[in-house]
């Protein structure tokens, strides 16, 4: 047996719990965004920029389906993030 395979399988198991865990937290994000745009439609809102109310481009929202912002907003709100 290889002196290594028991740090080895640790380390390995670590790895595999903290994947899962982040798949798991993107999953339940992305689901969260999928039934707000789905509360987005049934109100008549879906569509509209949540921040300025203007249509979101409909190639946006094709590339993005629960896109929240039109892509002016969306763009701001990470620049403002990065100068954080």
């Amino acid at each position: 047996m290889h002196p290594l395979i028991h740090d080895a399988r640790f380390k390995l198991q670590d790895r595999c719990e903290m994947l899962l865990r982040e798949h798991e937290e993107k999953a339940q994000r992305e689901l969260a965004e999928a039934l707000h745009a789905l509360k987005r439609i049934e109100s008549g809102a879906y569509g509209f920029c949540e921040t300025c109310g203007d249509l979101i481009d409909e190639v946006r929202l094709r590339a993005q389906l629960a896109a929240r912002e039109c892509s002016s907003c969306a763009s701001t709100d990470r620049n403002h993030a990065k100068d954080s």
